[in-house]
């Protein structure tokens, strides 16, 4: 009754505060109510508060703090404003979204990001998890996923990322690639020398000179990227020219894609798989090229987009003033071979071109932006119920990259059914060198 009384009458902190200061100093365990001495547990059911608020209370008695009361504090809260260590966190955060997280296609998998997203708590459901699980389909599609880890390497980053991020970034599980072989030999390394410290850091030593090499091979790329991007002669008298080429895995171009084969009639059913490559010539153009199942996916097909790509720029700037840098992965039988060498050096040779280059990142570590866009078009793909045949394929992707949000920087967006391609393989006889696309793209 006592407590009732007293939560009636408003008692606040300070007030509780202050029959705590009058209690007796010898005896720490013991409180003064009415003078007269009572145990804590009596003294916290009178009042009617817990004993993680008297123990609060009790604390900065005995500091000499006074505590204060915000339920009984009179006007409006106002909201702190933010320091200077939460502004650091959340433009790291900021970087890391634009940068190194991407979408993938287990983002329109609500199975999937359930164990990805943060969790709803038992009890009370914080507001965070709340709008966690009611985000809709057109929410989803700005999620993007990081690197494979868990909640716990992530721990300095969950304050902020609940407030401001809980709808854009969600960690990504395992991943499904094939993973760098020295990263992997290092780490097995370092995880079996336990306790031998000087083993350790020279192992460290050795895996850190590893990294430091791959960033500087990223680092190379992303400094041609922004020069292409800026499309300005350089001091030398060149225009950069930074292509980048990559495949897409042609299981999810399979066709048609159709509700009916879900039947048990279609369950033996084998589908064709169209082979998708996105080429994206960095500040000028976007190509998909989209070929058919019976054209071979080798290098002579990478040197027919490789001339489409120039042509299409030749339109806009002298290639005779440029300096061709094309990226690829470590694929020997696509882009890593003689025959893309060959046809780069006769480009030089001819005076075609003032330079060119064939770069590939180091092996294990060539995950650049054209696999991130090539995730958007997966997901676009799996976001399409009805596609009957290859047509439809390149007529919804083109729909799609009307969207001027994606891939902002290239102007000129172009999808191609490629149903021929030269052989560029030959020895003796190479064919005719010309500034224009030698495939038969249909329209």
């Amino acid at each position: 009754m006592f407590g009732q009384w007293l939560r009636s009458t408003g008692v606040n902190g300070n007030e509780v505060h202050g029959l705590i200061k009058d209690s007796p100093k010898d005896r720490s365990h013991a409180q003064s109510l009415f003078d007269r001495s009572i145990c804590a547990s009596a003294f916290c059911r009178l009042i009617g508060i817990g004993h993680a608020r008297f123990h609060k209370l009790k604390t900065a008695s005995a500091t000499g703090n006074v505590p204060v009361d915000g339920r009984f504090t009179k006007g409006v809260k106002r909201k702190a404003a933010p320091s200077e260590n939460r502004q650091l966190v959340f433009e790291y955060l900021e970087e890391i979204y634009q940068s190194i997280a991407e979408p993938m296609p287990e983002v329109s998998e609500p199975g999937v990001m359930r164990h990805m997203a943060f969790r709803r708590r038992r009890g009370k459901r914080p507001k965070v998890a709340s709008k966690q699980a009611k985000l809709d389909k057109s929410q989803r599609q700005k999620m993007k996923l990081l690197p494979p880890g868990t909640f716990t390497d992530y721990l300095n980053l969950l304050q902020v990322w609940t407030e401001s991020y809980s709808e854009k970034l969600a960690i990504r599980p395992e991943s499904q690639h094939k993973q760098c072989s020295v990263c992997v030999r290092h780490k097995a390394i370092l995880r079996g020398l336990g306790e031998d410290r000087a083993g350790r850091t020279a192992q460290m030593a050795m895996y850190t000179r590893h990294l430091e090499r791959q960033y500087r091979d990223r680092s190379e790329y992303w400094a041609l990227r922004a020069q292409a991007r800026m499309g300005q002669l350089l001091p030398n008298g060149e225009f950069t020219l930074n292509c980048i080429v990559d495949g897409l895995d042609h299981g999810k171009m399979r066709f048609p894609r159709t509700s009916c084969l879900c039947s048990k009639d279609y369950s033996s059913f084998v589908r064709p798989a169209l082979d998708l490559t996105a080429a994206i010539c960095h500040g000028r153009s976007v190509h998909l090229m989209a070929s058919q199942p019976f054209i071979c996916k080798d290098s002579s097909l990478t040197a027919d987009i490789t001339m489409h790509v120039l042509h299409t720029a030749s339109l806009q700037v002298d290639l005779r003033s440029c300096a061709f840098h094309l990226q690829a992965d470590n694929t020997v039988r696509e882009t890593k071979n003689n025959t893309t060498l060959r046809l780069l050096s006769i480009l030089v040779s001819s005076h075609r071109l003032k330079r060119a280059c064939l770069n590939c990142r180091q092996s294990g570590h060539s995950h650049e932006d054209v696999d991130a866009f090539l995730a958007l078009v997966a997901n676009r793909i799996q976001a399409s119920k009805e596609i009957l045949d290859q047509r439809e394929f390149c007529q919804n992707l083109s729909e799609w990259l009307a969207d001027k949000s994606i891939r902002k920087y290239e102007d000129r967006r172009q999808v191609h059914l490629i149903s021929a391609v030269r052989d560029w393989t030959l020895c003796q006889e190479l064919p005719q060198i010309r500034l224009w696309s030698l495939c038969n793209f249909d329209k």
